[in-house]
């Protein structure tokens, strides 16, 4: 049944900075390949903006190349 596939998602993810790997893992490598996703989230600044900018400017950093 596709209905499932093509419904859209809408995940809310509180405080970034603070998702694991393996969550992060499942969420880039199998849902949003496998479903409609749209990701809205929250993160402090103080927190995570620095790895954010890190990932950004070294793309080492970044293993999904997400934009």
């Amino acid at each position: 049944d596709n209905y499932h596939i093509n419904t859209p998602i809408i995940l809310f993810i509180d405080d970034l900075q603070w998702i694991d790997e393996a969550s992060s893992e499942y969420i880039l490598n199998y849902l949003i390949k496998k479903f409609n996703v749209y990701i809205i989230a929250t993160l402090r600044s103080s927190d995570g903006l620095t790895a954010l900018k890190d990932a950004l400017e070294n793309k080492s950093l970044n293993k999904w190349d997400c934009k």
